[in-house]
């Protein structure tokens, strides 16, 4: 996947003596890129603390946008793009919809793209060019109720 490595999960189990014992830590670690790392965050630790807090429903919400511009995706990699949706009166097809634009400049070390994202697009990896308008699947990773 794009962005992604390195991503580690380990449980540590304390064998000692003690109050500690028989106890374990579960741990990520997450990629040093800033934006890999948010990425990586959101996808695999956001679900893990949820499921670990007892949610009926751990994963992320996921919804349908069509895209505003262009989306080169990744010949080799699944993707999942920064985005920021909003609702349309006019998603592109003529009908009411969330419509995700993406944040610009997408590299790991970019942290200013993700800086307002709402959304990750989750584009397959084929090497395709989505055009404006196309229908893709959105992770929600932010708060979207304060639309303007």
């Amino acid at each position: 996947m794009k962005p992604r490595k390195p991503i580690t999960f380990a449980e540590i189990h304390f064998t000692s003596t003690g109050e500690s014992a028989g106890k374990k830590i579960l741990a990520f670690g997450l990629p040093g890129n800033p934006v890999s790392c948010l990425v990586c965050f959101n996808l695999f630790s956001v679900p893990a603390m949820h499921h670990l807090a007892g949610w009926t429903i751990p994963q992320l919400q996921r919804m349908h946008a069509h895209i505003a511009q262009l989306i080169k995706t990744d010949p080799v990699r699944p993707e999942f793009h920064h985005a920021v949706i909003s609702w349309e009166l006019n998603d592109g097809s003529g009908k009411p919809g969330f419509v995700a634009e993406s944040t610009g400049h997408h590299m790991s070390s970019r942290l200013l793209s993700m800086k307002s994202a709402n959304v990750l697009l989750e584009l397959p990896a084929t090497g395709a060019v989505f055009s404006a308008g196309t229908l893709v699947q959105a992770i929600l990773i932010s708060d979207i109720s304060n639309f303007e």
